[in-house]
């Protein structure tokens, strides 16, 4: 990881250089180099403090329970994720051929529309069929899967998946060896787990540091509690929640789409010329370019249809874009995201350090010279991200990303 983190730098740079030559001396803009110079002190290591034992004993919500274990399986966490960089690598050394095989089967062996390699434990009780898995929709994987359970009450003909609110490591680390019942009665599922807490966080925010705090419990998960959804628009209460809509109203926006369904469930949408040119950003079209490499966005024919897919297998992961400017806001995506203005934000990551992928999309700043012309940053994850410079002609936008940069 730290190889490629720095051949991405030396081709960051080189771009960055190159392009400069050609792009700094004409288009200024002093608002931008202000904003650039900010980010340097918010992306800065901060010291990282752990949260005491005693905090991360704390129990969340009020549908989980902790029970004490007398015969568990112990706490094992680094025994786990070598078992599951093992099978990683085991599948890079195949070939095509054998991917394909191994893919096959995987989706022979799926249960309702889940891979077995993100089951942590299923179990049947009667006609009832239960899975607790690590799931991505609600938290970033690459800083903690979140859990979630999949629930069947015909026999495993039609399944319906609920997120628990909680993340892995955050401060339950549920076992994949499990071997108490996942079913404790009809309205509550248990597993064994461990109560840690994160003592360090690396520079690499992939690999993160966890000291066990107890060992040798059960949590239970009350299920209805847990699949309560009280406005009756197919999301729970608990999800609702994480992504701050009103849990007593189906269309918190109230632009007459179901929250479910809104692709953009907490603003309007509302087309304008900006709002397009952002749409043009965010989903990664695939635009005509001319001779010196500029993307041309007509906005009167603006390619909908022309998207790049995202893998079919996360196609409910969820986005977070963190925006104060209200045509950014308004955006209408074909992917589902969270937009938070940046003070909701603050607050929100103190609550849920584990949430959504997070992206950050700049406002216009306007060059000094030449006219109509701004300039706009993208960061990603705190990880990274890019410049564009757009230029308004009269048939839309044209889209130049000259520089990339990592944190």
């Amino acid at each position: 990881m730290k190889y490629i983190r720095l051949i991405l730098l030396f081709a960051s740079l080189f771009l960055f250089v190159s392009n400069s030559f050609c792009q700094e001396e004409i288009y200024k803009s002093l608002e931008y180099d202000a904003y650039i110079d900010s980010l340097s002190s918010v992306y800065k290591k901060k010291e990282f403090k752990p949260i005491s034992k005693d905090s991360a004993e704390i129990i969340p919500y009020d549908y989980i329970k902790v029970s004490t274990l007398k015969n568990f399986t112990a706490y094992n966490w680094l025994k786990d994720i070598r078992e599951i960089n093992q099978e990683i690598f085991g599948l890079s050394k195949l070939s095509k051929k054998e991917l394909d095989s191994v893919f096959k089967d995987a989706e022979k062996n799926k249960i309702g529309n889940l891979y077995k390699d993100i089951i942590l434990k299923e179990e049947r009780r009667g006609d009832k069929w239960a899975i607790i898995y690590r799931s991505r929709n609600f938290n970033n994987p690459h800083y903690a899967w979140g859990y979630s359970i999949s629930l069947s009450y015909d026999n495993g003909k039609t399944w319906k998946q609920y997120y628990t609110g909680l993340a892995e490591n955050s401060n339950y680390y549920f076992k994949p060896h499990s071997n108490i019942p996942l079913w404790k009665d009809d309205n509550t599922l248990h597993i064994e787990a461990a109560i840690v807490r994160q003592v360090d966080k690396h520079f690499d925010t992939e690999i993160n540091d966890f000291e066990l705090v107890r060992d040798g419990i059960s949590v239970e998960l009350d299920i209805s509690k847990i699949i309560r959804d009280s406005d009756n628009d197919g999301l729970s209460d608990i999800e609702e929640e994480r992504m701050l809509l009103n849990k007593n109203n189906s269309d918190t926006d109230g632009d007459g789409i179901n929250d479910k369904d809104d692709k953009n469930p907490r603003f309007k949408s509302i087309k304008t010329d900006k709002s397009i040119l952002y749409e043009a950003l965010i989903e990664n079209l695939s635009l005509e370019h001319d001779s010196l490499g500029w993307s041309l966005l007509d906005l009167s024919n603006f390619p909908s249809n022309n998207m790049i897919k995202t893998d079919s297998l996360f196609e409910d992961e969820i986005y977070l874009l963190v925006s104060d400017d209200k045509d950014i806001q308004s955006i209408d995506l074909s992917h589902n995201t969270i937009i938070m203005t940046s003070k909701e934000y603050e607050s929100y990551n103190k609550r849920f350090p584990f949430h959504f992928k997070k992206n950050n999309y700049s406002k216009m700043y306007k060059c000094e010279y030449p006219k109509d012309t701004y300039l706009i940053n993208v960061s990603h994850d705190n990880s990274g991200g890019l410049h564009y410079l757009v230029k308004r002609t009269e048939k839309g936008w044209n889209i130049y990303m000259f520089g990339m940069f990592i944190f």
